[in-house]
């Protein structure tokens, strides 16, 4: 009997301090929307990684602004093209 009481207790005590924890560290709902409203993300076709699209590197490749994380992403689409 006083171990399925201590279990019940035991359980209480974890899921409390979860919540309390989850409580403490969750992002603030304004902290959330400043991220999504920096601007827009675009796919690196190469390492598929998105990125901010006024951070990206852009290269013009048959008529098409194709936008990449790094130079290197760049060139190394542009030798496998």
């Amino acid at each position: 009997m006083r171990a399925l009481l201590f279990a019940a207790y035991f359980l209480i005590a974890y899921y409390a301090l979860r919540a309390v924890l989850r409580w403490l560290f969750q992002t603030p709902q304004s902290a959330a929307g400043d991220v999504a409203s920096e601007g827009e993300m675009v796919l690196d076709p190469e390492c598929r990684v998105y990125v901010l699209k006024e951070r990206a590197v852009t290269r013009r490749i048959q008529g098409r602004v194709i936008c990449f994380c790094s130079e290197d992403c760049a060139e190394a689409h542009a030798a496998r093209s």
